[in-house]
Parts: C-alpha cells; sequence; structure tokens
C-alpha cells in the first residue's frame, strides 16, 4: 500500500529593529521577496476551494453567515510556488513552507530542508532590499 507524506513548516518572525512592522507585513516581504528573485511574480492562489470552518468529516462551523472574499493584493496574500513544487506563503501572521507530497520519508526530509533553505533566501532577500533602501 503506497502512503503519501509531507511536511508544512510554520516559521516564527520578528523584525526587532522595525517595531511599526506587524508579523503580517513582515511575512508578506518575505514571500514576496523571495518569489521575485526566483519567479519575477507571485503566484495568485485560488481560494474558492477553501474552507476553514469545515472539518475533515465535511461538518461546517457555519459561524458567518457569508464567506468573507479573500481579496489577492492584500498584505498578508502572499504565494509563490518553488521550483520544487512546494508553496511558500503568508499564513496568517507568519511564513509556511509547504513540501510537495512524497511517497518516503527520504523525500520528505529533503524538501523539508529545502524550506529552510527558501526561508533563509528569502530572508537575505529581504535584508539586500533594505540596506539598498528599496522597499518590496
Amino acid at each position: 500500500m503506497s502512503r503519501i507524506v509531507g511536511t508544512e513548516t510554520e516559521y516564527g518572525i520578528a523584525t526587532p529593529e522595525l517595531p511599526e512592522y506587524s508579523p503580517i507585513i513582515s511575512s508578506t516581504h518575505a514571500v514576496v521577496a523571495y518569489a521575485a528573485m526566483h519567479t519575477g511574480a507571485r503566484s495568485r492562489w485560488d481560494f474558492a476551494e477553501e474552507h476553514p470552518l469545515r472539518d475533515s468529516r465535511g461538518f461546517d462551523l457555519k459561524r458567518y453567515q457569508t464567506v468573507p472574499v479573500v481579496d489577492p493584493n492584500a498584505i498578508g496574500v502572499a504565494n509563490v510556488v518553488t521550483a520544487n513544487g512546494a508553496r511558500f506563503y503568508v499564513d496568517h501572521a507568519h511564513p509556511e513552507y509547504s513540501a510537495p507530497e512524497c511517497t518516503n520519508a527520504w523525500e520528505a526530509t529533503l524538501y523539508d530542508a529545502a524550506g529552510d533553505a527558501t526561508l533563509l533566501q528569502a530572508a537575505a532577500a529581504v535584508a539586500g532590499l533594505s540596506a539598498q533602501g528599496k522597499s518590496v
């Protein structure tokens, strides 16, 4: 029987030298800077099939009368699909790396380590822009 495995890593973020930046702004800068460095453009994620109030059984909490519409250009809505097929994005108020699905633990470990490299590249890209006095 085949099994599919994957990892998601949530990274903490802080910008103590810029206390006016929220974690959402800092996370957005990291993802957008990484996207610009590697692809030149952000990916647009289709939120139409996302149901955050529905559990795995299909039960929907229906706390709200309407589902909020996600503006793909809003601060905090930043996504990029990396060259290895992972997704690097802002999840609430932190950067997150979601590795592609794998069929063995070794591949999952490699993709998970690639997530750390992705975050380090994003941090370096933001630092480089900040040193040049540019905004993301």
